[in-house]
Protein backbone atom coordinates (compact mmCIF):
# COMPACT_ATOMS: atom_id res chain seq x y z
CA UNK A 1 0.00 0.00 0.00
CA UNK A 2 1.43 3.54 -0.74
CA UNK A 3 2.12 5.79 1.76
CA UNK A 4 2.90 9.43 0.93
CA UNK A 5 2.70 12.39 3.32
CA UNK A 6 3.49 15.89 2.38
CA UNK A 7 5.72 17.61 5.26
CA UNK A 8 4.61 21.24 4.59
CA UNK A 9 2.39 22.50 2.26
CA UNK A 10 3.94 25.67 1.60
CA UNK A 11 7.71 24.07 1.17
CA UNK A 12 7.25 25.02 -2.47
CA UNK A 13 9.64 27.40 -4.58
CA UNK A 14 10.21 27.57 -8.14
CA UNK A 15 14.02 26.03 -8.66
CA UNK A 16 16.26 25.78 -11.42
CA UNK A 17 19.80 24.39 -12.27
CA UNK A 18 20.78 27.51 -13.84
CA UNK A 19 19.46 29.82 -10.55
CA UNK A 20 16.46 30.63 -8.92
CA UNK A 21 13.14 30.87 -11.36
CA UNK A 22 15.48 31.51 -14.29
CA UNK A 23 13.58 28.80 -16.16
CA UNK A 24 10.21 29.17 -15.28
CA UNK A 25 7.38 29.72 -17.74
CA UNK A 26 5.53 33.32 -17.98
CA UNK A 27 2.26 31.06 -18.01
CA UNK A 28 3.67 29.83 -14.72
CA UNK A 29 0.00 29.55 -11.96
CA UNK A 30 -0.11 32.72 -9.99
CA UNK A 31 0.28 30.76 -7.17
CA UNK A 32 4.30 30.40 -8.07
CA UNK A 33 4.61 34.30 -6.18
CA UNK A 34 3.31 32.78 -2.61
CA UNK A 35 5.74 30.15 -3.29
CA UNK A 36 8.56 29.98 -0.21
CA UNK A 37 11.83 27.70 0.36
CA UNK A 38 11.71 25.75 3.64
CA UNK A 39 15.37 26.92 4.67
CA UNK A 40 17.26 26.33 6.52
CA UNK A 41 15.34 22.14 6.75
CA UNK A 42 14.20 21.34 10.08
CA UNK A 43 15.55 18.03 9.61
CA UNK A 44 18.24 16.21 7.32
CA UNK A 45 17.12 14.98 4.19
CA UNK A 46 17.61 13.88 0.87
CA UNK A 47 18.01 15.96 -2.48
CA UNK A 48 16.43 13.72 -5.94
CA UNK A 49 16.71 15.35 -9.21
CA UNK A 50 13.32 13.83 -10.93
CA UNK A 51 12.51 14.43 -14.67
CA UNK A 52 8.97 14.35 -15.94
CA UNK A 53 9.07 13.89 -19.58
CA UNK A 54 5.96 13.67 -21.38
CA UNK A 55 5.38 12.44 -24.99
CA UNK A 56 3.06 14.78 -27.87
CA UNK A 57 3.18 17.91 -29.68
CA UNK A 58 -0.59 18.86 -29.59
CA UNK A 59 -2.68 20.57 -27.44
CA UNK A 60 -3.58 17.49 -25.24
CA UNK A 61 -0.19 17.88 -23.44
CA UNK A 62 -1.06 20.59 -21.52
CA UNK A 63 -3.26 18.05 -19.63
CA UNK A 64 -0.11 15.71 -19.88
CA UNK A 65 2.37 17.84 -18.51
CA UNK A 66 0.00 19.18 -15.03
CA UNK A 67 0.74 16.01 -13.07
CA UNK A 68 3.77 17.78 -11.88
CA UNK A 69 1.65 20.81 -11.13
CA UNK A 70 -1.04 19.31 -9.91
CA UNK A 71 1.35 17.51 -7.20
CA UNK A 72 3.29 20.80 -6.53
CA UNK A 73 0.76 23.04 -6.56
CA UNK A 74 -1.99 20.70 -5.49
CA UNK A 75 -4.24 22.40 -8.03
CA UNK A 76 -5.22 21.96 -11.85
CA UNK A 77 -4.15 24.76 -14.37
CA UNK A 78 -6.65 23.86 -16.92
CA UNK A 79 -4.32 27.00 -19.82
CA UNK A 80 -0.68 25.17 -18.91
CA UNK A 81 1.78 26.10 -21.44
CA UNK A 82 3.94 23.51 -22.06
CA UNK A 83 6.70 25.62 -24.20
CA UNK A 84 9.38 25.40 -21.47
CA UNK A 85 10.74 23.72 -18.91
CA UNK A 86 9.72 24.52 -15.39
CA UNK A 87 11.61 23.62 -11.98
CA UNK A 88 10.39 23.12 -8.51
CA UNK A 89 11.11 22.18 -5.33
CA UNK A 90 9.26 20.01 -2.87
CA UNK A 91 9.59 18.59 0.52
CA UNK A 92 8.06 15.33 1.20
CA UNK A 93 7.98 12.16 3.02
CA UNK A 94 7.39 8.55 2.27
CA UNK A 95 7.52 6.06 4.20
CA UNK A 96 8.90 7.89 7.08
CA UNK A 97 11.87 9.20 5.24
CA UNK A 98 11.84 13.06 4.11
CA UNK A 99 13.41 14.03 1.35
CA UNK A 100 13.55 17.15 -1.06
CA UNK A 101 12.29 16.57 -4.32
CA UNK A 102 13.95 18.62 -7.01
CA UNK A 103 11.34 18.12 -9.89
CA UNK A 104 12.01 19.51 -13.68
CA UNK A 105 9.23 18.91 -16.05
CA UNK A 106 10.99 18.88 -19.35
CA UNK A 107 8.61 20.38 -21.69
CA UNK A 108 10.21 22.63 -23.88
CA UNK A 109 13.23 20.51 -24.54
CA UNK A 110 12.41 18.36 -27.72
CA UNK A 111 13.81 20.68 -29.73
CA UNK A 112 17.16 20.81 -27.86
CA UNK A 113 18.50 17.76 -27.85
CA UNK A 114 21.67 18.57 -26.06
CA UNK A 115 19.84 20.00 -23.12
CA UNK A 116 17.34 16.90 -22.96
CA UNK A 117 20.80 15.06 -22.28
CA UNK A 118 22.20 16.98 -20.09
CA UNK A 119 19.07 16.92 -17.83
CA UNK A 120 18.97 13.31 -18.27
CA UNK A 121 22.36 12.81 -16.92
CA UNK A 122 21.57 15.04 -14.13
CA UNK A 123 18.28 13.31 -13.25
CA UNK A 124 18.11 10.51 -10.65
CA UNK A 125 14.55 9.17 -11.51
CA UNK A 126 12.06 9.64 -14.54
CA UNK A 127 8.70 9.91 -14.78
CA UNK A 128 7.50 9.30 -18.30
CA UNK A 129 4.26 10.52 -19.09
CA UNK A 130 1.85 9.66 -22.41
CA UNK A 131 -1.87 10.77 -22.90
CA UNK A 132 -4.41 7.39 -22.74
CA UNK A 133 -6.68 9.19 -25.40
CA UNK A 134 -3.92 9.88 -27.73
CA UNK A 135 -2.22 6.86 -29.00
CA UNK A 136 0.62 8.60 -31.18
CA UNK A 137 1.75 9.96 -27.73
CA UNK A 138 1.77 6.03 -26.23
CA UNK A 139 4.10 5.55 -29.75
CA UNK A 140 5.96 8.66 -28.67
CA UNK A 141 6.96 7.91 -25.34
CA UNK A 142 8.93 4.48 -26.18
CA UNK A 143 12.41 6.35 -27.87
CA UNK A 144 12.51 8.54 -24.69
CA UNK A 145 12.86 5.51 -22.29
CA UNK A 146 16.07 4.50 -25.06
CA UNK A 147 17.10 8.21 -24.32
CA UNK A 148 17.42 7.77 -21.14
CA UNK A 149 19.22 4.28 -21.17
CA UNK A 150 21.65 5.88 -23.81
CA UNK A 151 22.94 8.53 -21.91
CA UNK A 152 22.60 6.62 -18.45
CA UNK A 153 24.74 3.71 -19.78
CA UNK A 154 22.61 1.96 -17.30
CA UNK A 155 19.43 -0.02 -17.75
CA UNK A 156 18.23 -0.16 -13.78
CA UNK A 157 17.68 3.79 -13.72
CA UNK A 158 14.59 4.22 -11.91
CA UNK A 159 11.29 4.75 -14.30
CA UNK A 160 7.87 4.81 -13.57
CA UNK A 161 5.82 4.58 -17.45
CA UNK A 162 2.75 6.44 -16.43
CA UNK A 163 -0.85 7.26 -18.55
CA UNK A 164 -2.42 10.24 -18.01
CA UNK A 165 -5.85 11.50 -18.47
CA UNK A 166 -7.76 8.25 -16.52
CA UNK A 167 -10.84 10.43 -15.98
CA UNK A 168 -11.73 10.90 -19.61
CA UNK A 169 -12.28 7.40 -19.75
CA UNK A 170 -14.88 7.73 -22.94
CA UNK A 171 -12.06 8.77 -24.89
CA UNK A 172 -9.37 6.69 -24.10
CA UNK A 173 -7.46 5.40 -27.09
CA UNK A 174 -4.56 3.27 -25.22
CA UNK A 175 -5.88 0.53 -23.55
CA UNK A 176 -4.33 -0.61 -19.72
CA UNK A 177 -3.03 -3.78 -20.98
CA UNK A 178 -0.93 -1.80 -23.46
CA UNK A 179 0.70 0.09 -20.78
CA UNK A 180 1.11 -2.61 -18.31
CA UNK A 181 2.55 -4.58 -21.29
CA UNK A 182 5.17 -1.93 -21.97
CA UNK A 183 6.32 -1.64 -18.64
CA UNK A 184 6.63 -5.24 -18.40
CA UNK A 185 8.70 -4.79 -21.19
CA UNK A 186 11.07 -2.44 -19.75
CA UNK A 187 10.97 -3.64 -16.13
CA UNK A 188 8.96 -1.01 -14.21
CA UNK A 189 6.02 0.17 -12.26
CA UNK A 190 2.94 1.61 -14.11
CA UNK A 191 0.43 3.62 -13.31
CA UNK A 192 -2.54 5.58 -14.33
CA UNK A 193 -3.42 9.05 -13.18
CA UNK A 194 -5.36 11.94 -13.85
CA UNK A 195 -4.07 15.27 -13.27
CA UNK A 196 -6.87 17.18 -12.95
CA UNK A 197 -8.87 15.34 -10.50
CA UNK A 198 -5.12 14.23 -8.74
CA UNK A 199 -6.17 10.63 -9.25
CA UNK A 200 -3.16 8.26 -8.44
CA UNK A 201 -0.57 11.56 -8.33
CA UNK A 202 0.56 11.67 -5.13
CA UNK A 203 0.90 8.11 -5.17
CA UNK A 204 2.89 8.24 -8.07
CA UNK A 205 5.44 10.73 -6.80
CA UNK A 206 5.62 8.60 -3.58
CA UNK A 207 6.28 5.35 -5.77
CA UNK A 208 9.13 7.51 -7.95
CA UNK A 209 10.85 8.23 -4.57
CA UNK A 210 10.75 4.59 -3.26
CA UNK A 211 12.51 3.95 -6.49
CA UNK A 212 15.16 6.13 -6.61
CA UNK A 213 15.82 5.10 -2.69
CA UNK A 214 16.44 1.62 -3.97
CA UNK A 215 18.57 2.73 -6.27
CA UNK A 216 20.95 4.83 -4.28
CA UNK A 217 21.40 1.84 -1.81
CA UNK A 218 24.68 -0.10 -3.05
CA UNK A 219 24.37 -3.20 -5.18
CA UNK A 220 26.78 -5.80 -3.21
CA UNK A 221 26.75 -7.60 -6.38
CA UNK A 222 28.74 -4.98 -8.30
CA UNK A 223 32.61 -5.76 -8.32
CA UNK A 224 33.10 -1.44 -7.53
CA UNK A 225 30.68 -1.53 -4.61
CA UNK A 226 32.26 -4.24 -3.18
CA UNK A 227 36.64 -3.19 -4.31
CA UNK A 228 35.40 0.46 -2.47
CA UNK A 229 34.12 -1.66 0.93
CA UNK A 230 30.35 0.25 0.31
CA UNK A 231 28.32 -1.51 2.72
Amino acid sequence: MLTHRVVSSQALVPWSPFGPCRCLSSHSPPQVKSWRLLWPLQHPVSTKVLNVACSGRNPSRRRVENCACSFVTGTFIEKYDPTIEDFYRKEIEVDSSPSVLEILDTAGTEQFASMRDLYIKNGQGFILVYSLVNQQSFQDIKPMRDQIIRVKRYEKVPVILVGNKVDLESEREVSSNEGRALAEEWGCPFMETSAKSKTMVDELFAEIVRQMNYAAQPDKDDPCCSACNIQ
